[in-house]
């Protein structure tokens, strides 16, 4: 049942996902040299963790469960054995461990920083805006939005947006 897995797996990560953002925001605070910390005990914080959290319960779900899928299906269609199969199946969580588990990592870790310092951003009254910076050898995306600039809480991509012929279909990119 994809849809209690994607439950299940959002209890789980969610506690992780509101320290990052607690962090995050906290750090952002202190680059400001604001004297304030991250509340996360408010409505729109906990929709937004709980929002982004279900998304990528989801999605993390769903993934996994397509390549189970399409492993099993593959095996069958090729007329393998039950340990055979096994060994697919396997193989698909051997990447969720390696390639997948690192992929996530980063790409959570940076959403719940990005999020948290734009919100401590706000929440000061300093900050007016956000420019898209790219580290020194950026992916070529990041190239055509580099100098991008944007009011806080607005977007730099929206979701269904095409960049270089390929369309940013997860979420909006904040």
């Amino acid at each position: 049942n994809e849809k209690k897995e994607t439950e299940k797996m959002l209890l789980v990560t969610l506690s992780t996902f509101e320290e990052l953002f607690k962090e995050a925001g906290d750090r952002a605070f202190d680059l400001l040299q604001v004297d304030a910390e991250m509340n996360i005990d408010r409505d729109e914080i906990k929709k937004l963790l709980r929002d982004n959290g279900r998304l990528f319960s989801k999605t993390v779900t769903s993934t996994t469960n397509d390549f189970i899928k399409k492993q099993v299906s593959e095996g069958l269609g090729n007329g393998e054995s039950i340990p055979e199969i096994k060994k697919r199946i396997a193989w698909v969580f051997d990447q969720a461990e390696s390639y997948r588990a690192e992929r996530v990592a980063r790409t959570e870790t940076l959403r719940y920083n990005t999020s948290a310092s734009e919100q401590a951003f706000i929440d000061s009254g300093i900050v007016e805006g956000k420019m898209w910076v790219t580290d020194p050898d950026p992916c070529e995306y990041c190239v055509t939005l580099a100098g991008k600039t944007a009011p806080l809480g607005g977007t730099f991509v929206s979701k269904g947006d095409v960049i270089l012929d390929r369309a940013f279909d997860y979420d909006d990119l904040p």
